[in-house]
This record gives structure tokens, C-alpha cells and sequence, in this order.
């Protein structure tokens, strides 16, 4: 059943984002557009600590409650107390930072223009709605960890159905940027409220914001240090590339391509990560159990099933993007093919790292985490740096990043992980299936070399 749902969310999710973005590109225009994109990445930045933290203590929840509810039961009641607190303190010097600096809000969105003075109320509006909904989150374990994660999922299809239905709707009556943000940062704080007091009323906790229950939250965020870090360097390197192309001045145009081929290039890694959310008590329960075997077939299905699924998903697709895209982006958005393979190719390999990454996340990896994150962030800025503002070479960067990421550094850091916790995963195997994911790199690379050598034929 979660599978199930996970599909159905992954549908609704593609849908909100094919049907907006025409709809914005056409009515907002493109620089409205790219502000939007901006904000949702300036968004995922700022929550880098309490969405780390939710992730920590939901793990330590789903870790703990097979072995000693009393404790798991703990560990989320202060986990729920402190993010509360945490969120408003992070919501709140946001909003005193943009009060205080109010050239921020140029260094920020790249403008000065005092038409976009409402740009920081919608971030905060944005900051705030998400921070409900992290708590909310948090809360969802209590389903999450007695096998009804589809529970979650049908909340989250609700929500998104929502948010796509009012939006559509204010942006084709031709509302205003800011009421579109107010609207929808409204629709996630009001569902995330009333599925939490769903949620109480069949989980109650006890001991809320209690003084002991607060230091408890403390400690715990204490313990996961070494998890914001790599939480907020992950974010840089995936949700926050649009605030980074603003900080590096891309115009307007190029923000918008990388925005709208990544949407397209991201569905497979979307719709895996998705789906291995479902798996993560289970592999949390096998490790908890010592069980070795289950392991290595959950591994096994995800690498030479839903990796080669997505992958010749990507190949089969390869005629009909560009015609896909200028029919979406209604011909606002110029079409680069060559960009768009070199994102595919550094899809490909991304699709393959999931699998390790999956491991050491359900397991507060730590320190693994926070080497791959922080050298994936150096060489990401280094790759920025010599872009110098060209949409392609980032392409490239993301590429040769992600290659060094998943075929080295990911395999060394679960060896040494491995090694640590006795745990029985064969890395070789690893290696092994990695022969279908290079056929497709392959053929994506013959297909760039001979667009090439046509268009310079053409050209002749």
C-alpha cells in the first residue's frame, strides 16, 4: 500500500509542477518565475537545522521503537518540543535579518528593484508554513514506524491536490505574486495543523514543552551536529543550486532553463527517493535485527530494478524532450539539448549513488555524511567559480560531481562503515551492478557526440 501511494504522490508532485509552470512562465513571466524558484531554494537553506533535526529523531524513533518503545516514545516527545522552539527561532531571525539588512534582500534575489519589496515576506510566509509542516512530520513517525507510511501519503496527495487546484486557479485570475505565496504558505500551515491533531488524538504524547522534556530536545540536538552540517551542505548542493546560480549572477534566463530542465531531470531521482522513503523502517529494522540477507536484497532490488527502470526511462525519452519542453514552457524557456543530456548523464549517476546514500542516512551515518557533503560542496563552488555564468559548464560540474560521489567516495565511506558496525554488505557487488548505469552514460555520450557533429554539419 505504500508503494501504492508513494506512486500516486510521485504523480501529483509531476502533475503541481507541469501544470504551474507554464502557468507562471505565462502570466508572471519569467523573471516572477525565477523569484519563486529562488525563494523555494532560499527556503530549503534556511531549514537546513530543524529539517536535519526532524530527520535525526524520526531515525532515532523508528531505530529505538523496535527494541524499547518507552525510550522511542521520549525521544519524540522531546524531538516535537525543541523543533517547535527551534523553528521559531530560526523563522524569527530570518525575518529580523531582512528588517535589520535591507540590502539582503538584493544580495539575496539579485534585484533592487523596489517593485519586488514584497520578495522577503513571501520567504518568511514560505519559512513559516514549512516549519508547521516539519512539525507535522515529525508527529507522521508514530504511523511511520507501525508500517502506515501510506497513512502520510495520502496527506501528502491531499495537500498537493490542494495546492494545485487554488494556485491554478488565483494565477489564472491574474492574482498578484505575493496573494499566489500567501495562499499557498496557507493551505500547508492549516492541513499540517489538522493532521497533527489527527495524529494526537490517535498517538497522544504526554510531557509536551516540559522543562526535562525541552533539555531532552537539547541533547539530542547536541548529538546530531555532525548532521546539519551535512544536511546544509546537501541542501546547497541540490535544492539551494538555484540560490547559488543567483549568487553568482546567472541572469534570469539561465536560472530559468537550469529550473525547468532540472524539474524534467530530476523525475527518476524524485521518484526514487520517494520510494525509498517507504523502505526506510524496514532497512532501519534489518540493521536493528542484524539481519544481513534482507539487507542485501533490499539493495540488490533497488540498484538492478528501480535504477534500470528510471534509467531506460531516460533513454526511451530522449527523442521527445525537447518537443515535451518547448510545448510545456510554452516557448518563455529556450530549449539547450546539450545541457540537457549532461544533467541526464549526471542523473544517471545519482540514480546509481541512492542506494549507499540510502544506507548511511537511515542509520545517522554522521561523520560519513558530513565528508561526502562538505567535499561535494568545495567542489561544486570551485566548479561555479570556473562556469564563469555558462549554464553548460555547470552542467559538466554537477556531472563530474556526481561521478566522483557515487563510483568513489560513496562506496569508501559504507566500506568504512561497514568495517565499523560489522555490518555483512558486500561493497563488490556494488561495483558489479554498476555495468547497466555505464551503458546508459554511454549511449547518452554517443547521442551528445552526434548531435554535435550534426549541428556542425549544419553549420557548414
Amino acid at each position: 500500500m505504500g508503494t501504492i501511494w508513494t506512486i500516486v504522490f510521485f504523480v501529483i508532485s509531476f502533475a503541481k509542477t507541469i501544470v504551474l509552470t507554464p502557468l507562471m512562465l505565462i502570466h508572471w513571466g519569467q523573471e516572477l518565475f525565477c523569484f519563486w524558484a529562488i525563494i523555494l531554494s532560499a527556503r530549503a537553506i534556511v531549514l537546513f537545522l530543524s529539517d536535519g533535526y526532524l530527520r535525526y529523531v524520526v531515525n532515532q524513533y523508528n531505530l529505538l521503537y523496535h527494541t524499547d518503545k518507552a525510550t522511542a516514545t521520549r525521544v519524540l516527545n522531546a524531538g516535537i518540543s525543541f523543533l517547535v522552539i527551534l523553528s521559531l527561532f530560526l523563522c524569527t531571525t530570518i525575518a529580523l535579518a531582512f528588517l535589520i539588512f535591507p540590502a539582503l534582500k538584493s544580495f539575496v534575489f539579485d534585484t533592487d528593484n523596489s517593485l519586488f519589496s514584497f520578495l522577503p515576506i513571501c520567504l518568511i510566509a514560505y519559512l513559516l508554513a514549512a516549519s508547521v509542516q516539519n512539525v507535522q512530520r515529525l508527529y507522521a513517525a508514530t504511523k511511520e514506524v507501525n508500517g502506515l507510511v501510506w497513512h502520510n501519503m495520502v496527506l501528502e496527495v491531499l495537500l498537493i491536490i490542494c495546492e494545485l487546484l487554488t494556485l491554478s486557479l488565483l494565477i489564472l485570475r491574474e492574482y498578484n505574486f505575493k496573494v499566489v505565496v500567501l495562499a499557498d504558505t496557507g493551505i500547508i500551515a492549516l492541513v499540517a495543523i489538522m493532521y497533527s491533531v489527527h495524529l494526537h488524538k490517535q498517538y497522544p504524547l504526554f510531557a509536551l514543552f516540559a522543562p526535562q522534556t525541552i533539555r531532552d530536545g537539547v541533547a539530542q540536538f547536541n548529538k546530531a551536529r555532525k548532521l546539519y552540517a551535512s544536511n546544509f551542505f546537501e541542501k546547497l548542493t541540490t535544492d539551494g543550486l538555484v540560490l547559488l546560480l543567483s549568487f553568482f549572477r546567472f541572469d534570469k534566463a539561465a536560472i530559468a532553463l537550469f529550473t525547468t530542465v532540472r524539474t524534467i531531470v530530476n523525475t527518476s531521482l524524485l521518484a526514487q527517493n520517494l520510494l525509498l522513503n517507504t523502505y526506510t523502517p524496514g532497512l532501519q529494522k534489518q540493521i536493528a535485527l542484524r539481519s544481513s540477507s534482507s539487507l542485501e536484497q533490499l539493495l540488490s532490488f533497488i540498484r538492478l530494478r528501480l535504477g534500470l527502470i528510471f534509467c531506460l526511462g531516460i533513454l526511451c525519452c530522449l527523442p521527445i524532450y525537447q518537443p515535451l519542453f518547448d510545448y510545456w514552457t510554452k516557448g518563455k524557456v529556450v530549449f539547450d539539448k546539450y545541457f540537457m543530456t549532461t544533467m541526464l548523464i549526471m542523473a544517471v549517476f545519482n540514480l546509481y549513488g541512492l542506494s549507499i546514500t540510502f544506507i548511511l542516512k537511515g542509520v545517522n551515518a554522521l561523520s560519513q555524511l558530513l565528508r561526502l557533503m562538505l567535499l561535494k560542496t568545495v567542489l561544486l563552488l570551485i566548479g561555479f567559480v570556473w562556469a564563469r555564468q555558462d549554464i553548460l559548464n555547470i552542467a559538466i560540474v554537477l556531472a563530474l560531481v556526481e561521478l566522483l560521489s557515487s563510483i568513489f567516495i560513496l562506496p569508501m565511506l559504507l566500506n568504512a562503515y561497514r568495517v565499523q558496525h560489522q555490518l555483512r554488505i558486500s561493497i563488490s557487488k556494488y561495483y558489479l551492478q554498476f555495468a547497466p548505469y555505464l551503458l546508459t552514460i554511454l549511449l547518452l555520450l554517443v547521442y551528445i557526440m552526434g548531435s554535435y557533429l550534426f549541428d556542425f554539419k549544419l553549420d557548414l
